[in-house]
């Protein structure tokens, strides 16, 4: 069961509302890809998706291709309209997925 972002009992202030917009307004706004590649940049979390295989050699445009697969499986985007999108052939896409996006390499430590 998810744990609720706020006491949803009582109603929420307009005022509070109009800060949130106004803080939200504030943000910029980033591409999705920008920020995973922040994220990896900052926490290396691309090096915990390992091959199912348990190989170590990883090509220059594996990081790219597990950040476009990471795209795919959080938005059902869909291999076809990434590879469209990206330039990254659908056949990459769907074994980066295949033997890199598991359920042991995504589960939190």
């Amino acid at each position: 069961m998810p744990i609720p972002l706020r006491d949803t009992s009582s109603p929420v202030p307009d005022e509070a509302d109009e800060l949130l917009d106004e803080l939200t307004a504030m943000l910029p706004r980033i591409p999705l890809a920008a920020l995973l590649i922040e994220l990896d940049r900052r926490t290396g979390f691309t090096d915990h998706l390992a091959h199912s295989s348990g190989r170590q050699t990883r090509s220059p445009q594996l990081k790219r291709n597990l950040i476009a697969c990471l795209i795919v499986q959080s938005t059902d985007m869909g291999l076809v309209a990434m590879s469209e999108a990206s330039g990254i052939p659908y056949d990459v896409l769907a074994v980066t997925t295949e033997w890199y996006i598991r359920e042991d390499t995504c589960r939190c430590p």
